[in-house]
């Protein structure tokens, strides 16, 4: 006898929903949201001092420790390369999420796949990854996110500028407001001098 039961809520039964992001958390947390191949968003931290976010491929455990592979520039590495290390020292105090949410354009390849292709950068010389996102996408999804993604350049250049923007007014706005509000109290004082020197001048 067949159910009666509608068509959608049978096929999320047999097919449960894959669950493609998380919230962000701290990387002991986080460690137990990922699978291997899976994408890491960091987010930004003016704090930590890293204004933008940073993304890196989740490699799995390796030696009792969880194992990304990303692009980076960080703490005691003389230039931007492709290296291997712990979730932790990835993270450097930030807090990360799960961020495949471009499977919802793209089919990601194998895990295996995707494993293997960051192990293929990090052991090549002759490519350099334009960011760690873009390194990101290309382990995860090959060569089929390149040209779609290229319009998101001037959101990332304005994403750039607007946290710029925001560090100088942190930089540079506390004087300007000093500045203004000193010149504010002395024209106050002088208008009231005035007024006591045009007081006295007609008793």
């Amino acid at each position: 006898m067949f159910s009666s039961r509608p068509w959608d809520i049978l096929l999320e039964e047999v097919v449960p929903e894959r669950i493609l992001t998380s919230p962000f958390l701290d990387s002991s947390e986080l460690s137990t949201k990922l699978t291997p191949g899976d994408l890491i968003e960091f987010n930004s931290s003016s704090s930590s001092g890293h204004l933008f976010k940073h993304w890196s491929v989740y490699e799995g455990e390796r030696e009792g420790k969880h194992h990304v592979i990303h692009f980076t520039n960080g703490k005691g590495k003389e230039k931007e390369q492709i290296v291997s290390e712990s979730l932790e020292e990835a993270a450097e105090g930030r807090k990360g999420r799960k961020n495949n949410s471009w499977d919802e354009r793209w089919e990601p390849l194998p895990q295996e796949d995707i494993i293997k292709r960051a192990y293929e950068q990090m052991e090549s010389t002759e490519s350099t990854p334009t960011s760690n996102e873009h390194f990101a996408l290309e382990c995860r999804y090959g060569e089929k996110w390149m040209q779609p993604v290229m319009w998101r350049q001037p959101i990332t250049i304005l994403y750039s500028l607007e946290m710029i923007g925001k560090t100088a007014v942190v930089l540079f706005g506390i004087p300007v407001i000093t500045f203004i509000f000193g010149s504010m109290l002395l024209m106050g004082r002088l208008s009231e001098k005035i007024k006591e020197m045009r007081s006295s001048e007609n008793p």
